[in-house]
């Protein structure tokens, strides 16, 4: 077992000389070992044992002689500065492996929290942590490359730039209407010197004022927060891992300090489902439902590549979301070219409701679809009712010859129910809303 609080000289040019972190700069290994507990374990214990759960604390051998053993019986010497629990920082598994000593180690230890606030603080050792996982992941698994495709992509290739900065003390109420002159979702923050501090989001100026009393004229420091950061040729899936580890919706690409640009969930998810090999650009082509149906066929089989390009499951479930939406969108374009020169009487619009509202949907999703008319004098005339009911009756069909199953409980476009003007689906929301029942 390892014991906490063991006194011992750590010094910045010990780690320098490890592989691992032979390229980072001292202030950044300074930083690490103020914010790391020390560590000591005697020969012949072990730092954790296989099955156990993770400690929440990711160690780093700084001296002494230890080897490593999984479950399958194979073994290895742990070289000094290796990082061991890293991947179950990653994904909160239980160890898979025996950590023992061989003679008596000193230990650097870093809780997940403390790593992620290092990680945030310091894109360098973020990219130098990553590294060592990915080159841990192809050691114990040669034929799992977990860099390839378009996550292999150096995140300049995809980040939003440029992007809109503004001072720490323009107040609220400025930088929302900054945001909302210029159609964006955030503004970077910057100091005196130009280099980023921190992010203003629609959210985050929310949060401010509504859980924290700030005023409109207070200054965007008191919303800002402070997302992750990465240089610009840190690849897509470290990006994506440090999107999920942080929860962050937003990461800053800055070079050396100055913020270049600004990658967000939906950008590493357009790339992926965008990218040569995907259905997408098929899918926009299909010129008949049973070029759909092939191409829905196909979505298992993608799904799992996608799957292990990347290995997070909730980017998978996006990825397909995004797939079924896309053909589900081609599906009524189709029936409405079908239909011509019998055109639409009114502007109108179709939603998805449930596993496909949420983005949820899995390989087999049935139909949950509703129409939304135009507010119109015209839109309770015969002819008109009589023209979307047909479409309706169409698209239903068209969709699962495609292959998604008719609703069993009638929730779509050809049942009345489900088709109204704009005007009648607020009332019957704030109808539902008002008096709520157990459906």
């Amino acid at each position: 077992m390892a014991v906490a609080g063991f006194s011992f000289p750590y010094r910045v040019d010990v780690l320098q000389r490890t592989r691992n972190f032979k390229d980072l700069e001292p202030d950044v290994l300074e930083a690490l070992i103020e914010s790391a507990k020390t560590y000591a374990v005697k020969a012949g214990q072990a730092l954790f044992r296989a099955g156990e759960p993770f400690g929440n604390v990711v160690y780093i051998l700084y001296a002494g002689h230890m080897r490593q053993r999984w479950q399958s019986g194979d073994e290895q010497d742990v070289p000094l500065g290796d990082v061991l629990a890293l991947a179950n920082y990653l994904d909160r598994a239980p160890h898979g492996s025996t950590a023992q000593a061989v003679t008596d180690c000193a230990l650097l230890g870093l809780t997940s929290s403390a790593l992620q606030h290092l990680e945030r603080d310091h894109a360098a050792l973020f990219n130098c942590l990553h590294h060592i996982i990915a080159r841990k992941l192809r050691a114990r698994n040669p034929a799992r490359d977990v860099n390839r495709g378009a996550l292999a992509q150096p995140v300049r290739h995809v980040m939003t730039t440029p992007i809109a900065t503004c001072a720490p003390l323009l107040t609220l109420r400025d930088g929302l209407s900054m945001m909302q002159e210029r159609r964006i979702g955030s503004l970077v923050v910057t100091g005196h010197d130009n280099k980023w501090i921190g992010l203003l989001t629609h959210a985050s100026l929310a949060e401010a004022m509504l859980l924290h009393q700030a005023k409109p004229d207070d200054p965007i420091l008191h919303a800002m927060q402070r997302p992750p950061a990465v240089e610009p040729e840190t690849p897509l899936w470290q990006v994506q891992e440090l999107q999920q580890q942080h929860k962050a919706k937003y990461v800053v690409v800055a070079d050396q300090g100055m913020p270049i640009g600004m990658v967000s969930q939906t950008d590493i998810l357009s790339t992926l489902i965008t990218s040569p090999g995907t259905l997408l650009p098929h899918i926009g082509q299909a010129q008949s439902t049973r070029e759909l149906a092939g191409l829905k066929a196909r979505l298992a089989e993608e799904a799992a590549e996608i799957r292990e390009a990347n290995h997070w499951a909730r980017s998978s479930v996006r990825f397909l979301s995004e797939t079924h939406l896309a053909i589900q969108r081609r599906a009524i374009d189709l029936t409405l070219r079908e239909m011509a020169p019998d055109r639409a009487p009114l502007p109108f619009a179709i939603f998805i409701m449930g596993s496909g509202g949420r983005k949820e949907m899995l390989l087999d999703p049935d139909q949950d679809n509703g129409l939304i008319i135009a507010d119109d004098p015209k839109a309770h005339e015969p002819d008109v009712q009589a023209w979307f009911q047909h479409f309706g009756e169409r698209l239903n069909l068209q969709l699962a010859e495609v292959g998604y199953r008719l609703c069993l409980g009638d929730i779509m476009v050809r049942n009345p129910q489900y088709r109204h003007t704009l005007a009648a689906w607020k009332q019957q929301i704030d109808a539902m809303v008002d008096r709520p029942t157990e459906e």
